[in-house]
């Protein structure tokens, strides 16, 4: 099935999964062997299971809202199920679940849907990045409101060149017509003095 949160084991006691700082290090270089975090396949290359091994692995699949553990493939060998569970539930224990999963579900990068994604053309909310869509994005060319950067439409942005900066558009554009207007009459009225 291959979902968030997968693991693999050896039979022996052995859990293997991708930690976070394996993300990191594979995606700070562009992850060049196209690991996918939840692939028990990757997740064997990873950690340098041979092919001809593989298939003597247990697949486990964890589901943190529930926190049920799944056997997805069973190996020749029996593993022992509150082992892999135990190992797994200590390594996620005190962590952001909701990131971890956003995370390993590859919402970094660019052209992610839902929130708290890295990267950019992010579509959700709480995006960092260029050209996201959503609110209360960092960066620039976001549309969407709250957002910091430059170039952003929606309401209540800081930065540069923002449309519809606290106003929706007919009003701000009404207020900006009556303020070049009042502009233009003083500065006429001065003119005749």
């Amino acid at each position: 099935m291959c979902n968030f949160f997968s693991a693999i084991s050896d039979g022996f006691g052995k859990v293997l999964f991708f930690k976070i700082e394996d993300v990191v290090k594979e995606m700070s270089v562009g992850n060049p062997k196209n690991y996918e975090w939840n692939s028990h396949s990757s997740i064997s290359k990873y950690y340098g299971v041979e092919p001809k091994d593989e298939n003597t692995y247990n697949f486990w699949e964890y589901d943190v809202d529930k926190k049920v553990l799944t056997i997805d493939r069973v190996g020749h060998r029996k593993d022992n199920e509150l082992k892999v569970k135990k190992t797994i539930e200590d390594y996620l224990e005190g962590k952001d679940l909701a990131f971890i999963r956003n995370f390993y579900n590859n919402n970094s990068g660019h052209s992610n849907s839902g929130h708290s994604n890295s990267g950019n053309s992010n579509s959700g909310n709480w995006n960092s990045g260029h050209s996201n869509s959503g609110n209360c994005n960092s960066g620039n060319r976001n549309s969407g409101n709250c957002n910091s950067g430059n170039s952003n439409s929606g309401n209540r942005n800081s930065g540069n060149s923002n449309r519809w900066n606290r106003k929706s558009g007919k009003e701000k554009n009404k207020h900006d017509n009556k303020v070049n207007i009042d502009r233009r009459n003083r500065k006429r009225d001065r003119n005749k003095r």
